[in-house]
């Protein structure tokens, strides 16, 4: 409301004055096609910059192109990982520090901080006292505590995807071994065995190179399907072994 009056006061007419709750901060479909239609030409976002990357994309997507004015917090935007820095091309904002600043003073603080701490946390004005952006980089409501839970969240959930993948693979599993597998030339291999009618009824072909190995395979798939290996023969670089079902076993 302070900011509609003070636009008044100034002559500046404001088309379109929306809102979003907390919660409901990923869709602004709405959001922008109220600005868009009430010909808004220039867009305030008194927002942090994790929405205002999603209203930047979507407005995009819907053809629109304010000029787009924001505060402090969207300062750290161009950092946001996968967000696409083009949409951010020619936004302004507020902000009491800017660590891309480029005079003496600034280039110093920055220099120091980053020594120190490895980077520089978003969405905290550096103009107060230093006991006060201490406070403001810890909060728990602050810019830069939220994107460090976000992250500490991706990382859990990528590390809760590995293991359910990690708990299917076979014990022994040489991922090398299989990464540079020559697949290609083993199907090559095993059309031409088909082709000379080389392969007898019930044959399972063992894509192996060394016979000690194609042993093995033939072993791993008589314990997984319960069949017994009758023999094992070597064709070039192929191996076929002979499976009969073993006692028990489904047919």
């Amino acid at each position: 409301d302070k900011f509609c009056e003070k636009a008044a006061e100034l002559g500046i007419e404001v088309v379109s004055d929306t809102t979003f709750a907390d919660g409901n901060d990923t869709d602004f479909s709405v959001q922008i096609a109220d600005a868009q239609s009430n010909g808004a030409e220039l867009v305030f976002l008194p927002i942090y910059y994790q929405p205002a990357s999603l209203i930047f994309a979507q407005a995009s997507t819907a053809g629109y192109a304010p000029k787009w004015f924001g505060v402090d917090g969207m300062d750290g935007i161009l950092t946001m990982k996968g967000f696409d820095t083009a949409l951010a091309e020619g936004v302004m904002l507020l902000t009491p520090f800017n660590a891309d600043a480029e005079d003496e003073r600034t280039a110093a603080f920055v220099a120091k901080y980053q020594e120190q701490f490895g980077e520089i946390p978003q969405g905290v004005d550096y103009s107060k006292h230093i006991l006060e952006v201490l406070n403001d980089i810890q909060a728990e409501n602050g810019v830069y505590f939220q994107s460090r839970q976000n992250i500490n969240r991706d990382i859990r959930n990528k590390q809760a995807f590995i293991a359910d993948i990690a708990k299917d693979i076979p014990s022994g599993y040489d991922y090398d071994h299989w990464n540079q597998y020559p697949i290609s030339e083993k199907y090559r291999e095993l059309e031409r065995l088909r082709e000379h009618g080389d392969l007898e009824p019930g044959a399972v072909v063992v894509y192996e190179h060394a016979l000690a190995r194609q042993q093995e395979v033939a072993d791993a798939l008589c314990a997984l399907e319960g069949f017994e290996l009758t023999g094992l023969k070597k064709y070039g670089k192929v191996g076929v072994a002979y499976l009969e079902l073993g006692e028990g076993a489904d047919a």
